[in-house]
C-alpha cells in the first residue's frame, strides 16, 4: 500500500494500492504441464480450412523437446491450418517480444496476434515471419504490438504446411 499525503492544511491523503504479478505472460511455453488426456493445460488445440478435407496431427511430443517436450504439428494433406493458442493479458500499444525455439523439414511454422475490435475498429490479426527449415533447434524472435483499438489478445502458434514442425521453450515478454 503506498500513502501520499498533499501539503494542504487539512493534510489530504492519497491511500493507493498497488498489485503487480511476477507470472509470466504466456504459461507453460515448454509444454511440460500435460492434463489426464496429455494436451497441455493452458493451450487449445484447433484447426480450419476450406471445403478441401485436410489431415493432419497436432500433438505433445514427449522428451522431443529442446528441453522436455516440445509442441508438433504434423501436415499430411489438404490446405492445412493448424493452431495452438493461448489467450494473453496485453497491455495495447506496447511492444512484446515473442521468443523460442523451432526445428522441422518445412517453413511452416509462425505465430499470430489476434485482437478483438473495440467499438467500430477492425479486428487485429497480425503474422509473424515463418519459422526456417532446420534439422537442430533454431531461436526465434518476433516483435508484436497489440493495437490500441483491440482487447482480448490471443497469441497462436501455427503450422500451415505439409511436413513437421516443432516448437519449444515459448516466451512473451515485454520489450524493454
Amino acid at each position: 500500500m503506498l500513502i501520499i499525503p498533499d501539503a494542504t492544511p487539512a493534510r489530504n491523503t492519497l491511500i493507493a494500492r498497488l498489485t503487480f504479478t511476477t507470472a509470466p505472460l504466456l504459461r507453460d511455453g515448454g509444454f511440460e504441464q500435460l492434463d489426464d488426456k496429455g494436451k497441455p493445460k493452458h493451450w487449445s488445440f484447433g484447426s480450419w480450412h476450406s471445403a478441401e478435407a485436410s489431415d493432419y496431427k497436432i500433438s505433445i511430443a514427449k522428451g522431443e523437446g529442446r528441453s522436455g517436450n516440445a509442441l508438433k504439428f504434423v501436415g499430411i494433406s489438404g490446405r492445412l491450418n493448424m493452431v495452438v493458442g493461448q489467450p494473453v493479458d496485453l497491455v495495447p500499444g506496447r511492444t512484446y517480444i515473442l521468443s523460442g525455439y523451432s526445428k522441422g523439414d518445412c517453413n511452416g511454422g509462425y505465430a499470430s496476434l489476434i485482437g478483438k475490435a473495440v467499438g467500430d475498429a477492425k479486428a487485429q490479426y497480425d503474422n509473424t515471419s515463418p519459422c526456417k527449415q532446420a534439422d537442430d533447434w533454431t531461436p526465434f524472435s518476433w516483435e508484436i504490438t497489440p493495437a490500441e483499438s483491440n482487447k482480448n489478445f490471443i497469441i497462436y502458434l501455427r503450422s500451415t504446411s505439409k511436413g513437421t514442425v516443432y516448437m519449444d521453450d515459448i516466451k512473451l515478454q515485454a520489450k524493454q
